[in-house]
C-alpha cells in the first residue's frame, strides 16, 4: 500500500552495499562515507531520526563549522547526541569512561544511550545496545559501529563536550558535521 508522503526506509541491503563501496574505494575511518555507514547500522538499531543525531544543513548544502551547532532552545546544548548521551559496559556489567573506550572498543559489550532531544519530545528515553555475537563477527555490529563513530568524534574534536557526535574529516584540516545534505546525498547516489 503506498503511503502518500512516506520516504522509503534504509534497509540492511543499502547499508551492506555502502559499507562494500567504503571497503572497495579504501576510505578512512574519518570519512563522511564511512562515517555514514556507522551512524546508519547505529541508527537502524536504535530507530533514529535524522533531527537526533545529524545537523541541519545550509541552504547551499556545506556543513555548519564545529564551532556552530545547531542548539537546542531548552537547555542550550546541541539537538544531536553528544559524547554524555553514550554509556559503555563491559561484558561484566562495569561501566567503561569513554575516554578509554576510544582506545580499547573491543572491551566494550553494550551501551546504553539517551536522547536529551527526540523528536517525538520523549526527551530523556534510553536504549541499550548490545555487540554481535555471531560467528564470524559481523562487520555490520552496532556497538563495533558506536565505537567507530566515537573514535571519529574523539580524534577530530576532543576538546568539547559540546560538540556532537557525528563528526567526519571533510579535508586534511577541517573536520565537519554530517548534515542532512549529507545522509540525502548518500541515500540517493
Amino acid at each position: 500500500e503506498k503511503v502518500p508522503n512516506h520516504r522509503e526506509p534504509l534497509t540492511m541491503e543499502m547499508i551492506r552495499a555502502l559499507y562494500q563501496r567504503n571497503q572497495r574505494d579504501g576510505l578512512p575511518p574519518s570519512h563522511c562515507n564511512v562515517q555514514l555507514y556507522h551512524w546508519f547500522v547505529v541508527g537502524l538499531a536504535l530507530g533514529l531520526h535524522r533531527i537526533e543525531w545529524c545537523q541541519e544543513s545550509s541552504s547551499n548544502g556545506r556543513s555548519p563549522d564545529l564551532s556552530r551547532p545547531e542548539i537546542d532552545d531548552r537547555d542550550g546544548l546541541p539537538r544531536a547526541f553528544l559524547l554524555g548521551d553514550i554509556d559503555c559496559f563491559s561484558r561484566t556489567g562495569s561501566r567503561i569512561p569513554l575516554a578509554e573506550v576510544a582506545h580499547s572498543p573491543s572491551r566494550v559489550d553494550s551501551c546504553m544511550v539517551e536522547w536529551r532531544f527526540q523528536k517525538n519530545n520523549e526527551n530523556g528515553e534510553k536504549k541499550k545496545i548490545s555487540r554481535s555475537t555471531s560467528n564470524p563477527p559481523s562487520p555490520h555490529c552496532r556497538v563495533e559501529s558506536l565505537m567507530a563513530i566515537v573514535r571519529c568524534r574523539f580524534s577530530l574534536a576532543a576538546s568539547s563536550e559540546a560538540i556532537p557526535l557525528a563528526v567526519y574529516q571533510k579535508d586534511v584540516h577541517t573536520p565537519a558535521y554530517i548534515t542532512n545534505w549529507d545522509v540525502t546525498s548518500m541515500l540517493r547516489s
